[in-house]
């Protein structure tokens, strides 16, 4: 079955993987709890993937593999 990626292409990594389930505080996003999310989260996986794939990275400079991986 084919499915369509609907990552946001100028958003990072990061940014994707927690999109609408960011760490707040107040209204204000976390961006180094975010980043050291995801890179925890990635650490995990880090035997799966190039070793360009970062929490800064941006989803346009990912490969289809990669970008399956973040939406995942």
């Amino acid at each position: 079955m084919y499915q369509e990626l609907r990552l946001p292409p100028d958003m990072t990594v990061a940014q994707n993987i927690w999109l609408a389930h960011e760490p707040l505080r107040g209204p204000w996003v976390l961006l180094r709890e975010l980043e050291a999310r995801t890179r925890r989260l990635l650490a995990l996986i880090a035997d799966t993937v190039r070793p360009r794939l970062a929490a800064d990275t941006l989803v346009a400079e990912l490969s289809p593999d990669e970008r399956q991986l973040v939406e995942v």
